[in-house]
């Protein structure tokens, strides 16, 4: 086998909290890295696989997090860039 393949690391995120309280949107997640990560939150599916449109997530470590307020309440769709890795689910609004 390819012993490179074994020591190259897929960049992850991981331990995503997910929350929707009082008309805003929580997420916290654990990057790959300390560089910031990419956040598109909307009640649509992203357009495309693109993140250059993406609000960029409060970094200061590879503990990240992200806030949005003043939201309808419903469900929204939520994706984290941070380089090659990707994440993506959905969070629940309520007032």
């Amino acid at each position: 086998g390819n012993p490179l393949w074994a020591f190259t690391p897929r960049e992850t995120i991981s331990n995503i909290q997910a929350s929707g309280t009082g008309g805003g949107v929580t997420l916290r997640w654990s990057g790959p890295s300390a560089a910031a990560c990419r956040i598109y939150l909307s009640p649509s599916a992203p357009p495309d696989s693109s993140d250059a449109g993406d609000a960029l997530a409060t970094a200061p470590s590879r503990a990240q997090h992200y806030e949005a307020a003043g939201l309808a309440p419903g469900t929204y769709r939520y994706r984290i860039s941070c380089g090659t890795a990707r994440a993506s689910g959905t969070v629940t609004v309520t007032p």
